[in-house]
């Protein structure tokens, strides 16, 4: 076996173990959600970030704990992707006799799915800080297209994989913001999953950015059955779980990403939104204060 191949056979049986042992801490014996343990004093949870363990947060409304089930079982989905995926892969390896693209298209199952649960984690580490007033932000002047495209050529696969077509509209001219990088990223990547997610096969998705007075605002528009007014008003809502009333279809559970989507534009002095239109789908945006 030649030396890289060893080297990412043993890095995926690790990530499958890894991956077995995250599952079994967030599943009860017949696959139910289990609740974490709550720490000593009245501590809700504790993150480790760095090897340093901050304080616990105090129980307010219960819900920083909610957010932290619902996501913990969102984390289940990409993590089930990722040991298939590898298990598939050393199968694959073993028997030697699969055609290279279809190890590529695991490995690239593995590291989409292994992004994801990253981005998720980091979204639930940055709703904690923010609740404890840890949150710091690192901006510096960014033009806001070269983002905008670097997210989208990043997340190429999920549209590929569903036969989307992702569309940019985005002018050179347009000011800088004054942002993190990081957490911008971050916005985008969860909007434009959302968009993936939300619309049909063979669909268009369509991200544009254009100033608006003092203000650059970014709009992901998708193919997606269109929202009600009384989703619309609650989507952005931490406790909002999107279950399908009155005969309609449930959304995907979008609300707690979409409530930290929030927070992390509003630490940024912006806004963010939703406009929907039957037949024409979903606009989300937000808005982000020109660098004056």
């Amino acid at each position: 076996m030649r030396p890289f191949k060893a080297w990412a056979v043993k890095f995926l049986r690790r990530l499958q173990a890894r991956g077995r042992f995250a599952l079994a801490r967030f599943e009860g014996p017949n696959g139910s959600r289990a609740a974490p343990k709550a720490a000593p004093g009245n501590a809700l949870v504790s993150v480790e970030t760095d090897g340093k363990e901050t304080g616990g947060l105090p129980p307010q409304d219960g819900q920083p704990m909610e957010l932290v089930y619902r996501i913990a079982h969102e984390l289940k989905a990409p993590l089930t992707a990722i040991i298939y995926s590898s298990e598939l892969l050393g199968i694959l390896e073993r028997l030697d006799a699969s055609p290279d693209a279809h190890k590529e298209a695991l490995i690239r199952n593995i590291g989409s799915n292994a992004s994801r649960v990253n981005r998720r984690i980091s979204e639930l580490l940055d709703f904690l800080r923010v609740r404890q007033g840890d949150l710091e932000l690192q901006t510096r002047p960014l033009a806001i297209g070269p983002v905008v495209t670097e997210v989208a050529s990043h997340l190429g696969g999920l549209f590929d994989s569903k036969g989307q077509s992702l569309e940019l509209d985005l002018p050179d001219s347009l000011p800088p913001v004054q942002a993190d990088r990081d957490r911008l990223q971050r916005i985008l990547s969860n909007l434009l999953e959302n968009a993936n997610e939300l619309s049909p096969d063979n669909s268009s998705i369509t991200v544009t950015a254009r100033q608006v007075g003092q203000t650059i605002v970014v709009e992901v528009k998708d193919s997606a059955p269109a929202i009600t007014e009384d989703d619309t008003r609650r989507l952005f809502d931490l406790c909002y779980t999107g279950e399908g009333a009155n005969g309609r279809q449930p959304l995907p559970d979008l609300g707690p990403s979409l409530a930290i989507l929030k927070q992390l534009v509003e630490l940024h002095h912006g806004e963010i939104w939703v406009e929907s239109e039957i037949g024409k789908g979903n606009t989300f945006a937000f808005s982000l204060p020109v660098l004056s």
